[in-house]
């Protein structure tokens, strides 16, 4: 995997940021939100080191895909999608970590909003990058149709890229409107996404078979 370096400098400064910060923390932190925006959940600080090794793990599990896959060779062909992705996503982890930590010096700092901005990003560079991934088991849109049938799989991913890009435009464009209609738009334009590029799949695979 390609930003490999990168992706290891973003998450150790987090966990070696962590570890500075954490005798600055009370006691007690928040540890849940509401949709609205409300705490509704508290636990121990030490609950900031669990959220800190979350991207290790994510880590790991990403650089061990492409060796593990049965095809592992399409990885060389999407190298540097993949890639973009896996920071993406273990950027994503970190930024909303270091909200959740930020809350507790800054009482006024919107967690929610901030979540929704990031989430927003993230299914746009999902979008753009996931139209390049080849045909694989680990990673991507997978239904019985894509899996069955590589053109399938990349007709779906190029539409479907561009149903994440648009979703991502559109829960960005919701940071206006307050949490819960927001919650709510974001969570249907998920359904929608899923069931469109579920439905897609299918209409192209019986193409096919004729």
């Amino acid at each position: 995997m390609k930003y490999n370096k990168l992706v290891i400098f973003i998450i150790i400064l987090s966990i070696v940021g962590t570890i500075i910060i954490y005798p600055y923390l009370p006691d007690i932190i928040p540890t849940h939100w509401g949709i609205n925006g409300e705490v509704n959940g508290h636990g121990e600080k030490w609950v900031t080191f669990i959220t800190a090794s979350i991207p290790v793990f994510m880590y790991l599990l990403m650089y061990a895909v492409p060796f593990i896959d049965p095809k592992r060779e399409n990885y060389r062909l999407h190298g540097s999608a993949y890639s973009h992705i896996a920071v993406a996503v273990i950027s994503v982890i970190i930024a909303i970590h270091w909200l959740a930590i930020a809350v507790n010096f800054y009482k006024n700092l919107d967690l929610v909003l901030g979540m929704r901005i990031i989430l927003g990003l993230l299914f746009i560079v999902i979008g753009k990058y996931i139209m390049q991934i080849r045909f694989n088991y680990f990673t991507g849109i997978k239904t019985p149709w894509t899996l069955a049938n590589e053109y399938v799989w990349d007709k779906t991913h190029r539409k479907g890229g561009y149903g994440f890009m648009i979703l991502g435009g559109i829960i960005l464009a919701t940071i206006f409107l307050n949490h819960t209609i927001g919650f709510v738009i974001m969570i249907a334009g998920v359904i929608l996404l899923v069931v469109g590029t579920f439905a897609y799949s299918y209409v192209v695979f019986e193409k096919v078979k004729k």
